[in-house]
C-alpha cells in the first residue's frame, strides 16, 4: 500500500474516498457534519506526487499530486491570480486532478480568500465528496479532462483583454488572433472561440466538449477564456500568455502588423488533432 491510492485518468465511474490533509488536520465525513482526523498520507512518494493509473497516447504515465499538495497549489494559483488582477472576486473557477479525485474551486468565495480547506473535492464523475458545493462550471471542467486525459489541471479566467477579445464581433472563431509571436503559437496552440452560452449550462459544456480535444486554450465567446496542461503551472502559463496575446492584439488594432508568416507558424503549431 505504499503506493497509496492511484489518480485514474479518465472519467468513468467513482473514485470515491476522502482527501488525506495530513497529520494534525481534520476533514468531514461526506454528507455530514462530523469530522474526522484524516488519515496520514503515505511518505514514499517524491515531493508528494504519485503516478496516474492510466497512460496517456505516448505511453507514459501522468503524475496526480497527493491531496494536500494539490490543495496547497491550486489555493496559492488562486490567490496568485486575484492578486495579479488576472480575475475578480469569486469569477472564474480552476480544477487539479489529484489523488483520489479533483480538486475545484467552490462556488461563490473570492479566489483572494480561498484556503487549502475551502476546496471542494469531486469525485470523477462530479460528485460532491467534500468540502462546499463546487463552482456550477465544474461540467465543463470534467468535460476537459475527458478530452485530454494527459491534462491535470483546467484553468477558466474572466481577465480582462481576454474577456474583451471574446466580446469582439468579428473573431473567426477557428482562428480568432493573428500569430503575432511565437510563444502565442509554442503555448496555445490552436485556439478557437466556443460559442456562448449561459454559464453553467449544459449547453456551454456541450460547446466547450466538441472543441476541446488535443486543445490548450479557448476562448468562450462574451465569458473569457479555459486553458488545460499536464500540471497546474502549465495551464496557467497557458492562461497568461493568452492574456497577453489578447492585449497585444486589442493594442495593435487598427494599426498595420507584422505577423508570422504560415511558413513561421507552421514551424510552431503542433499539428491539428496532435
Amino acid at each position: 500500500r505504499n503506493a497509496g491510492r492511484r489518480c485514474r485518468a479518465g472519467l468513468a465511474g467513482t473514485m470515491g474516498g476522502s482527501c488525506r490533509a495530513g497529520p494534525g488536520r481534520r476533514s468531514r465525513l461526506p454528507g455530514s457534519g462530523i469530522a474526522r482526523p484524516c488519515r496520514k498520507a503515505p511518505a514514499s512518494p517524491p515531493v508528494g506526487a504519485r503516478r496516474c493509473a492510466r497512460k496517456t497516447k505516448e505511453e507514459t504515465m501522468i503524475t496526480c499530486p497527493d491531496c494536500e499538495t494539490g490543495r496547497n497549489l491550486l489555493a496559492g494559483a488562486c490567490r496568485s491570480v486575484f492578486q495579479r488582477g488576472l480575475t475578480g472576486g469569486s469569477a472564474g473557477n480552476m480544477s487539479l486532478r489529484v489523488e483520489g479525485g479533483i480538486l475545484a474551486t467552490p462556488t461563490g468565495i473570492p479566489f483572494g480568500e480561498l484556503t487549502p480547506e475551502n476546496l471542494s473535492l469531486l469525485d470523477e464523475a462530479g460528485a460532491l465528496v467534500s468540502g462546499p458545493k463546487a463552482t456550477k462550471e465544474a461540467p465543463f471542467h470534467l468535460a476537459w479532462y475527458k478530452a485530454n486525459p494527459d491534462h491535470l489541471a483546467v484553468v477558466h479566467l474572466h481577465s480582462p483583454w481576454a474577456v474583451a477579445v471574446s466580446c469582439l464581433a468579428d473573431l473567426d472563431p477557428g482562428s480568432p488572433l493573428p500569430p503575432l509571436t511565437p510563444y502565442q503559437l509554442m503555448k496555445l496552440g490552436h485556439l478557437a472561440v466556443a460559442p456562448y452560452a449561459k454559464p453553467g449550462s449544459a449547453e456551454l459544456c456541450a460547446g466547450v466538449a466538441r472543441l476541446a480535444p488535443g486543445r490548450t486554450a479557448l476562448l468562450m465567446a462574451n465569458h473569457g477564456s479555459i486553458t488545460g496542461g499536464a500540471s497546474l503551472t502549465k495551464a496557467l502559463d497557458a492562461a497568461e500568455e493568452l492574456e497577453a496575446t489578447c492585449r497585444l492584439y486589442l493594442t495593435l488594432r487598427g494599426l498595420p502588423v507584422r505577423c508570422l508568416t504560415p511558413e513561421q507558424a507552421a514551424e510552431l503549431l503542433p499539428p491539428k488533432g496532435a
